[in-house]
């Protein structure tokens, strides 16, 4: 049974709470994010709600009220099925750039 509708905190959007794969718009709320020695982005947070789709368009929201389009974006496995289950997930996307690590990323509407 779904969660119930909360506002986040990050980005003041709602979303079902424990919503993962549900049909809903994709929200992923961002802790860190880093450049790999590859020249890719790692993003680390929380599949927040929604569908994920490898290569999906995304949009990154950040606190500072920038939007940055994010294209040919991978979600990598779960560490652990405790990770899985709060949904702690890494997203590799191609170079960012220099981008604010805080903020929110939603499926392009």
């Amino acid at each position: 049974m779904p969660g119930p509708t909360v506002v986040c905190a990050q980005c003041g959007e709602l979303y079902q709470q424990a919503g993962r794969g549900n049909g809903d718009w994709f929200h992923f709320m961002v802790v860190e994010m880093h450049r790999r020695p590859d020249g890719q982005t790692q993003i680390t947070g929380h599949w927040r709600s929604g569908d994920w789709m490898d290569g999906m368009s995304l949009v990154l929201r950040t606190r500072d009220g920038r939007r940055l389009a994010i294209t040919g974006a991978q979600m990598e496995p779960p560490l652990n099925s405790a990770c899985e289950a709060r949904g702690q997930r890494r997203l590799v996307a191609p170079e960012l750039g220099l981008v604010q690590s805080s903020g929110c990323i939603h499926a392009a509407r």
